[in-house]
């Protein structure tokens, strides 16, 4: 069994650097979404989002790659790796630093394996022609209970307290014990037969736009690949550039998608 990996990762804006992060390595591919800083935060980090996605993600492929390790402890070694590079020089303790959401696939002639930690999205296409999306949607639910307890999150630093910490959400950051908190998945290899990782700034299609449902953007991706999935979702933001018909934070966000297929020999 072999695999088909196409990989796009498009920056929201030319003015900025991509905060995302995809890679793949032999049978294991993995895409990143930098949390987003606000620049009036201080994030007692002397290093940028992109330096550290750009630090994570082959840390986490390095360690996956190895079938002894679980897809937990290979995202916790990867995190531990990266604290070593600057934690002499930075203040980790600060909610404010560096982080991003993960999604891990990797392949065996017997198993998938999945892990989601954050809101990027893992998508699952079975023999049986069922597709199945798999979010951790921690952070959404934890604004719909501010919201309704009268207190709107109107600001993203206004997260920053609930960040890694119980009750709150979780991200690949300074703190290796957060992969634990992921959402961890297996399938038997031979149910599934595509799959797809993506960061947020790609599933607005789906979840924000509702241009397309997750089967129809599966065909896509199959056809056509994903560029032309990331064409769309740039096609759908150019028609609301100021958030009229979609509320966001952003015009333009970081869209990546890692389309995955698995060929039979």
């Amino acid at each position: 069994m072999s695999l088909h990996v196409q990989i796009e990762s498009w920056p929201g804006s030319a003015e900025r650097a991509n905060e995302d992060w995809a890679g793949h390595e032999a049978n294991v591919i993995v895409v990143l979404d930098g949390a987003g800083i606000p620049k009036h935060l201080p994030t007692g980090c002397i290093h940028s989002v992109e330096w550290f996605v750009n630090r994570l993600g082959p840390a986490i492929l390095r360690h996956a790659r190895q079938s002894s390790n679980s897809l937990v402890s290979s995202l916790e070694r990867a995190i531990t790796d990266v604290r070593v590079l600057h934690e002499d020089r930075c203040d980790l303790t600060n909610p404010n630093a560096p982080s991003a959401t993960v999604v891990i696939l990797r392949t065996s002639n017997d198993v998938i394996e999945g892990l989601v930690l954050a809101d990027s999205t893992l998508v699952i296409k079975k023999t049986s022609g069922d597709v199945i999306a798999i979010t951790d949607n921690r952070l959404q639910q934890l604004k719909t209970q501010l919201t309704a307890g009268g207190r709107p999150p109107a600001r993203g630093d206004a997260m920053s307290g609930y960040r890694n910490r119980p009750g709150g959400f979780w991200t690949a950051g300074t703190l290796p014990d957060a992969a634990s908190q992921s959402l961890i998945l297996a399938w038997p290899a031979e149910t599934v037969t595509e799959a797809a990782l993506l960061s947020d700034g790609a599933t607005r299609l789906v979840d924000l736009f509702h241009q397309t449902e997750w089967p129809q953007l599966m065909d896509q991706l199959g056809a056509q690949g994903p560029a032309s999935v990331l064409r769309a979702v740039r096609q759908a933001e150019d028609s609301d550039p100021n958030g009229e018909r979609w509320r966001r934070s952003k015009v333009h966000d970081d869209a990546t998608i890692a389309y995955v297929r698995r060929l039979r020999r």
